[in-house]
C-alpha cells in the first residue's frame, strides 16, 4: 500500500538559518540538492526530480533540511508550509515531529547519566527502577534486561511501536503504557525472549529506558534531555513532547495524515515520549549530528567522552549500537536513525570520520526524506550514500532474490534494499507506465519479506492497475491472512485493513458479474 496522497495548498521555499561558518550561503550546493531527488534504487536511469517537482507529485506539504558539511551546519532550508489549512509558510522557527529520532537523543541522556555514574550499562534495570519494574519470568531467570541491551533493541521487551493519541484522544502516562491499560492503546509492555539475543526493534524497551531515567534522576525525561543535551549542544528550539508556551506551539507544523487533511501530531505519553516524542527545526537535529561527530574526535566539551561514544557506536547485533544504526562504507562509518509517526517523516545521517551528514523531515508520511538523502549524496559527492543503480528490474529481483533472508543487514530498514525503499520503487515505476517492472519488484518484496501484508498489498495493487483481478484478489487475501498471522511486525499495516478488504469486495463482486 502507498502511502496517502494529501494536497498541497502551496509550495513555497523559505531559507532558514544562514550559513554557518561562511560569508553566503553555498548556493550551488543548495542548487544541486533542491534538483537532483531520485530514488534510493534506480532502475535504468530512473526518474530525477526537482524538490518542487516531487512534493506536488507526493503530495508533500512541508519539508525541512539541515546538511552539516566539514563538522558544521553549511546551510540549512525550509519548503512548502506547515499547515495545508492555513497555508503557513514553513520557516526558520517551525518545529516537527521526528518520531523515532528522538530515541537516539533518549540514548545520549541514558549514556551522560552512565558517565556520571547514576546508571550501569550492565547492570539489571531492575535495581535502579523504582516506581515499576521489569516482570521477571521465565526469560529473565539467567539473562537481565540491562541499559546496554534496551538501547541496541537486543532486551527481549515487545512492542515495537506506538500509534500514538490523536488530537482530543486520552493520553495515558508511562506507568499506563507500560502495563497496557487504559488509555494505553498497546498491548503491556514485556519480555517474551531471552535478554541478549537478536536484534528486536523495540520502542517499548525506549519506553522503560525512559523511566530509568526519571527514577534515577527525579525528574521527567523533558527536563533532564534539556539540561544534559538540548543546553550543551545548542538545540535551543528542541522538546522532548510539545513546546509548553503559546508562541512556541504556533511554530509547530501540522501533521498530514490524510488527502487535504491537517492536524496537530499525536501524543504519545503524558509529558513526552523517550520512543517518538521530540520536537524540533531540522537545524537542532543537525546540532546533534556535529554532537556526535565532536565526541568521536574527542574535543573538549563533547557532550560524551570518547569512550562512551565509543561504546555507543559499537554494532551489537545487526549493525545497531546504542541509539544508533552504524554502518561501515571502505574508510568511513556512518551513523543514522529513521523515524515515522502519523504525519511526519524523518532521516538524519552522519559521516563520523569527515563531519558530514544531514537532518531530513518532511510534514507527511512519505519516502522523500530519502530521496533527498540522494540528491544530497550526489551534491557533496558521498558514493556511500548514492542511489543503488540496476540495468533493468529483473536485474534487480535476481538480486533480492539471492539475498534472500541470508543477509538481513542488506534488508534491513534504514539500508537502500530496505522493504520501504522497494516499495517506493515499485509505485514509481507503476506512476510511470511501467507495470511489468513494478510487478517484478514488487513480487520479490513479497517474497523475501515473507511477513509483510504491505508487501501482498502492492504487489495487488500493481494486478489490480494491470487488470489481473484473480491475481490481485489473491494478493489482497494473502496481505490480510499474514496480518491476522503476524500481527506485531504488520502494526503499522493494521490501519490499512480495511481499505483492503473494501479493495477486495470490489474486485470480487466485479468477477461476479
Amino acid at each position: 500500500m502507498k502511502h496517502d496522497r494529501l494536497l498541497v495548498a502551496a509550495l513555497c521555499t523559505f531559507a532558514l538559518v544562514a550559513a554557518v561558518g561562511t560569508s553566503r550561503q553555498p548556493n550551488d550546493r543548495i542548487s544541486r540538492v533542491e534538483q537532483g531527488l531520485s530514488q534510493p534504487i534506480r532502475i535504468a536511469d530512473g526518474p530525477v526530480w526537482t524538490i518542487d517537482q516531487r512534493m506536488k507529485r507526493g503530495p508533500v506539504p512541508g519539508v525541512g533540511i539541515a546538511v552539516v558539511h566539514d563538522f558544521k551546519i553549511d546551510w540549512a532550508k525550509g519548503y512548502g508550509v506547515r499547515d495545508v489549512k492555513t497555508g503557513a509558510p514553513v520557516d526558520e522557527k517551525t518545529r516537527f515531529q521526528w518520531a523515532s529520532i528522538t530515541k537516539a537523543m533518549t540514548a545520549v541522556v541514558a549514556l551522560r547519566l552512565v558517565e556520571k555514574g547514576a546508571l550501569d550499562l550492565d547492570r539489571d534495570v531492575n535495581l535502579y527502577l523504582k516506581s515499576w519494574k521489569v516482570p521477571e519470568n521465565e526469560f529473565t531467570r539467567e539473562e537481565k534486561v540491562t541499559l546496554r541491551r534496551l538501547l541496541s533493541h537486543t532486551a527481549g521487551v515487545t512492542v515495537s511501536g506506538f500509534r500514538g493519541y490523536a488530537s482530543g484522544e486520552p493520553v495515558p502516562t508511562i506507568l499506563q503504557s507500560l502495563d497496557g491499560v487504559a488509555p494505553a492503546n498497546n498491548a503491556p509492555i514485556r519480555v517474551d525472549k531471552k535478554p541478549g539475543g537478536d536484534f528486536r526493534y523495540s520502542g517499548g524497551g525506549y519506553t522503560i529506558v525512559q523511566l530509568l531515567v526519571e527514577d534515577v534522576s527525579g525528574r521527567p525525561l523533558a527536563h533532564v534531555a534539556r539540561e544534559l543535551l538540548f543546553e550543551p549542544v545548542g538545540m535551543s528550539e528542541s522538546t522532548i513532547g510539545p513546546p509548553a508556551s503559546a508562541a512556541e506551539c504556533r511554530q509547530m507544523s501540522m501533521a498530514h495524515k490524510q488527502q487535504g487533511v491537517a492536524e496537530p501530531g499525536h501524543r504519545f505519553l503524558v509529558g513526552g515520549s523517550a520512543c517518538c516524542g521530540l520536537w524540533a527545526p531540522p537545524s537542532d537535529v543537525a546540532r546533534f549530528v556535529i554532537a556526535i561527530q565532536r565526541a568521536f574526535r574527542g574535543d573538549p566539551g563533547a557532550i560524551l567522552s570518547k569512550a562512551m561514544l565509543r561504546e555507543m557506536l559499537t554494532p551489537v547485533s545487526s549493525g545497531m549500537g546504542l541509539g544508533l544504526s552504524v554502518e561501515r562504507a571502505g574508510n568511513n562509518t556512518f551513523f543514522s536513525h529513521s523515524g515515522g509517526n502519523p504525519g511526519f517523516s524523518s532521516l538524519m545521517v552522519g559521516n563520523l570520520e569527515k563531519g558530514d551528514g544531514f537532518a531530513v523531515v518532511a510534514n507527511s508520511n512519505s519516502n522523500i526524506v530519502g530521496e533527498i538523502q540522494t540528491s544530497i549524496a550526489g551534491a557533496y559527492d558521498w558514493p556511500a550514500l548514492a542511489p543503488v543503480s540496476f540495468a533493468s528490474a529483473e536485474e534487480l529481483e535476481l538480486k533480492l532474490r539471492r539475498l534472500g533472508a541470508d543477509t538481513p543487514s542488506e534488508l534491513r530498514p534504514g539500508n537502500s534494499l530496505s522493504e520501504g525503499n522497494l516499495n517506493a520503487l515499485g509505485y514509481a515505476l507503476l506512476e510511470d507506465g511501467r507495470l511489468s517492472d513494478a510487478i517484478s519488484v514488487f513480487r520479490a518484496v513479497a517474497d523475501v519479506f515473507p511477513l509483510s501484508a504491505n508487501a501482498c498489498d502492492s504487489l495487488a495493487d500493481a494486478y489490480a492497475a494491470g487488470g489481473d483481478a484473480k491475481a490481485a484478489i489473491e494478493q489482497y487475501r494473502t496481505a490480510l491472512d499474514r496480518l491476522a498471522r503476524f500481527p506485531g511486525p504488520n502494526r503499522s499495516y493494521e490501519r490499512n485493513k480495511a481499505a483492503t478488504e473494501e479493495k477486495l469486495r470490489k474486485l470480487q463482486e466485479k468477477l461476479k458479474r
